[in-house]
């Protein structure tokens, strides 16, 4: 519809494979009521690895500098007592990445801060003695409404964007169920 916003649009369009990831196998165990030790680690050392994938190839393309994911990584490293994820293979849409294809990859994992405060509340309940400072970050209001508008300013680049954001979920459940089932943790 041309009389919703660019953003709107890109939600509608890729909210099959965002809800995807509410039920993904691993994904979901965050908010199991037995959620392990050793489960929430291999969940969130996939999380650092892939999100350290999106930001190299961010960093490379030299795109969007102010939508960095380096705050994230941060906080994950912090939460694995400075352990770094095993590298993944190389993302194929991000190996050559337009600004288009970056913005879909950036849309999705700082969108996911929208719904880290509920994991971390239940993380936090359920394992107590766990450090737990990536799923406690509040959304940053000022890096979102950046991201919004350069997605607002993508004009033609909107069907680039939302395949990269499509592309990004996908891959993220592929990357979560690969490092969860061969990790070290579980």
């Amino acid at each position: 519809m041309p009389d919703q916003s660019r953003r709107t649009q890109l939600a509608a369009a890729t909210q099959a494979e965002h809800e995807a990831l509410h039920h993904h196998r691993w994904i979901a165990r965050l908010m199991a009521p037995d959620l392990s030790e050793g489960e929430y680690r291999a969940v969130l050392s996939a999380y650092q690895a892939f999100y350290g994938a999106v930001e190299a190839a961010r960093r490379r393309s030299g795109h969007f500098p102010d939508l960095s994911l380096r705050d994230a990584l941060t906080a994950m490293e912090a939460d694995l007592s400075g352990q770094t994820a095993a590298p993944i293979s190389p993302i194929e849409h991000l190996q050559a990445p337009s600004k288009p294809t970056v913005l879909g990859a950036l849309y999705v994992l700082h969108g996911a801060a929208f719904g880290a405060g509920l994991i971390g509340a239940h993380i936090r309940a359920t394992l107590p003695h766990m450090p737990c400072a990536y799923f406690s970050r509040r959304p940053s209001a000022p890096l979102w409404r950046h991201l919004v508008a350069a997605v607002e300013e993508s004009g033609a680049g909107l069907d680039a964007v939302t395949d990269s954001a499509r592309r990004t979920f996908l891959r993220f459940g592929a990357e979560v169920t690969r490092q969860c089932e061969q990790g070290e943790f579980v």
